[in-house]
């Protein structure tokens, strides 16, 4: 019985994106995760685990690894094939970042950009360089206000050697404020951190759910209003 519902929460796991599934499992205790991490397919099971080595309070603990990124040297027409085939698993693809041969990040374009640019063109012809990022260190509380300070939807997360590692989307960021929020209530209440963190997985899933769909509609009014520094 118990194996049977490990499976089936293995399986509504690996339908939720990385960032989300790996909030969940930082809830769990470790036998938990083991177990849910070998049920899963290859594939997810690797990407997860991979994000869950990162503080849970920092930027690569809220960060996801399903993003588009573009080589700085590649033509715009191949582009456009690429941002096609990733499309459906990426968390945005109104914002792309661009890396060069090292994997290093390398700039900023809007899905906008790619779209009326040249055939002809190349990526390092109509990206900018000019692009702010975070550390995979960096406090999650840090890097919401500079999102917030920015009005950006999208932000790369680098290791200390610059190379691309992730991004953070405008839904983590409303999370990291809603558990801000949820903290200081609970420090008004009285409530203790065990309490606190005493909810269902269920629970935490259908409030998830419930944000993320609801940032369909934020998502489509940022599409035409990017900023970039």
């Amino acid at each position: 019985m118990i194996r049977w519902m490990l499976h089936i929460a293995s399986k509504v796991l690996e339908d939720m994106s990385y960032d989300n599934a790996v909030d969940i499992m930082n809830q769990l205790s470790k036998q938990k995760v083991v177990s849910l991490l070998t049920l899963m397919n290859r594939e997810d099971a690797k990407e997860i685990k991979a994000l869950l080595h990162y503080e849970e309070d920092t930027a690569g603990g809220i960060m996801t690894t399903e993003y588009i990124s573009l080589k700085a040297t590649m033509p715009v027409k191949e582009a456009l094939m690429h941002v096609k085939e990733q499309a459906p698993d990426a968390e945005t693809i109104y914002v792309i970042f661009t890396v060069n041969d090292d994997k290093q990040l390398a700039g900023v374009l809007s899905l906008r950009d790619l779209i009326v640019a040249e055939n002809d063109a190349y990526i390092e012809d109509i990206m900018s360089e000019r692009v702010i990022s975070a550390n995979a260190a960096d406090d999650q509380e840090d890097v919401a206000q500079k999102m917030r300070d920015y009005d950006f939807i999208a932000m790369p997360v680098v290791d200390y050697q610059d190379h691309l590692l992730g991004i953070i989307t405008i839904d983590d960021i409303l999370d990291v404020m809603d558990e801000e929020a949820s903290e200081d209530y609970s420090r008004l209440a009285g409530v203790s951190d065990v309490d606190a963190t005493n909810d269902s997985i269920l629970k935490t899933a259908t409030k998830r759910f419930a944000v993320v769909n609801h940032l369909d509609v934020l998502r489509h009014d940022y599409s035409n209003n990017i900023r970039f520094i």
